[in-house]
């Protein structure tokens, strides 16, 4: 027997997500990526139409005709992305920030990216991603470095990167038998990152000790470096 259902016009609502990673269990695989809710396929089975109901639509009719778009899930899933690498760090938003500041008191900033880290961080569009944003925000220079791993530490992030990067692990047990990062990747990075740094008109020379033109002072109460702005 062949069932028609009447196909309904579905209406697209913009609606920002807190979240963009859904943790999965009992799949082949750990987490799963939406960028939407509700979908046009109409399936009556589909186990996700047990979400409208939360959104204070039906399961039914509301799951096909009311397509929940998450218009910033690419930068939150930036951000959750460095959250799961750096847990303990100022996000790169507020890094930016201090240095916007530091550069409009006429000290001069450069952005070092490192490490860049394989599968995640190295390709152009993430490097240019942040020289974009070193510029921006009023930096005169900027490089970056490829990730190295000494003895011990290895272990630790082959770890990390087995249980949040699976599919990653096997190319980096490959890439760091020792500490250092093939010389074939690490030159076609310095290409890359030579090319970049280039379109952003950022110079060839290195940040020297001498271009930090304000002393820090040490805090009292706080037993941290300040600077004087």
């Amino acid at each position: 027997m062949i069932y028609f259902a009447r196909i309904v016009r579905p209406h697209y609502i913009e609606q920002p997500c807190k979240s963009a990673l859904n943790r999965v269990s009992g799949m082949p695989f750990r987490w799963s990526l939406n960028p939407y809710r509700g979908c046009v396929h109409g399936r009556h089975y589909c186990y996700a139409r047990t979400t409208h109901v939360y959104l204070g639509l039906n399961a039914g009719e509301d799951f096909t005709a009311r397509i929940m778009v998450k218009t910033n899930m690419a930068e939150v899933l930036r951000r959750e992305l460095w959250r799961s690498i750096e847990p303990g760090t100022p996000s790169p938003a507020q890094r930016l920030a201090v240095m916007r500041r530091l550069a409009d008191a006429g000290v001069p900033c450069g952005v070092y990216m490192a490490p860049v880290l394989p599968g995640l961080t190295d390709g152009d569009d993430a490097i240019a991603g942040i020289a974009a944003a070193a510029c921006e925000h009023g930096a005169t220079t900027f490089w970056a470095g490829p990730l190295r791993l000494a003895p011990l530490v290895n272990e630790h992030s082959f770890g990390f990167v087995g249980d949040a990067f699976p599919v990653l692990l096997p190319r980096y047990e490959r890439a760091y038998p020792g500490a250092d990062a093939p010389r074939d990747y690490c030159q076609g990075l310095e290409r890359r990152i030579a090319e970049i740094r280039h379109h952003y008109g950022f110079g060839d020379r290195e940040p020297r000790s001498d271009d930090t033109v304000v002393a820090p002072r040490r805090h009292e109460a706080m037993g941290q470096l300040m600077l004087p702005l």
